[in-house]
This record gives C-alpha cells, structure tokens and sequence, in this order.
C-alpha cells in the first residue's frame, strides 16, 4: 500500500487532524451546553396584545424561535455523533498496533514531526522507519475503510489495471 493510494491518503490525513477532531468534539459539547444554559431567555413568548380571544398564543416569530434553536440543537448533537463515532473508530484502529507501530503514528502525526525528527528520535533507519510507519497506517486504514483500502495494491499485485 503506497501514498499513492487515496486510502492511505485519507488516513494520514486524518491522524494529522486527530487533534483537531479533538478539539471540534469539545467545541461541540460547548455549543450545546450553551445552547442549553441560555434556556429559552432569548426568546420572548406571548403576545397578549394581538390576542382576539382571552387565551395565550404564542406569535409566529416565538414559534420560529423556537423552532431554529431545537433544529440548531438537534443538527449539532448529529455533528458530535459523527465526530465521536469516528474518533472512536480511529482510536479502536490505534489499539491493534504494537508498541513500535504506535509510537511512530504519535510522533508522525499527533506530535507533527516530520518523517526525519521522527527517526532521530526513535533512532531508526530510514527503511525500518518507513516499513513500520507504512504497516502502521496500512492497519489503520484497513479498520476505517475494510478491504476497499486494500483493493488498490491486490489489483496492482494481480496485473488488473481496472480498479473499479
């Protein structure tokens, strides 16, 4: 599996967001605490004044109100469910690496070192570097995708030029 397979594209590019996702995960629980601790304050309720019968009605515009702020809720619940499921994908996928697999995708890609500060740290050749890193973000790539990240380098392995 080489970078030249959108897979394995796709899953560096997601461990170097990984902290990011992090923080978009908190960002979320805030905007919902927010949401939630502003009440319904924001939104003025009943006018009694446009009232042809001796009952409370709510106007339109407190409908609407109404209405944006659960939609807003609801819609960023969604978007945290998303984030967290991924996470927890990624974080799954992380689990069935060995301890040398695991440390290169930390220094790679949750600490961004580059590829040379990572082998003077962890005092590898390049070639060892590059087959763990390699491995590791193949298994990762695999737990997030299936056998579709694999496709690419079976057909190469085969001589079948048509990846569809």
């Amino acid at each position: 599996m080489g970078k030249n397979n959108y897979f394995y594209q796709a899953t560096e590019s997601f461990l170097f967001s990984y902290g990011q996702v992090e923080s978009y995960i908190d960002d979320l629980n805030e905007k919902i605490e927010e949401a939630n601790e502003g009440g319904w304050a924001d939104i003025k309720a009943i006018q009694y004044d446009k009232l042809s019968v001796k009952t409370s009605g709510i106007s339109r515009s407190t409908e609407n109100a109404v209405i944006a702020k659960l939609q807003f809720i609801e819609d960023v619940k969604k978007e945290l469910d998303y984030n967290i499921r991924f996470k927890k994908r990624i974080d799954k996928a992380l689990k069935n690496l060995d301890k040398q697999e695991l440390k290169v995708i930390r220094l790679r890609y949750f600490k961004n070192n580059s590829n040379e500060k990572c082998m003077e740290l962890l005092k590898y050749k390049k070639s060892k570097f590059y087959q763990i890193k390699d491995r590791a973000v193949k298994k990762i790539s695999i737990s997030l995708y299936g056998v579709k990240a694999i496709k690419q380098d079976i057909l190469k392995l085969v001589g079948d030029n048509d990846e569809s």
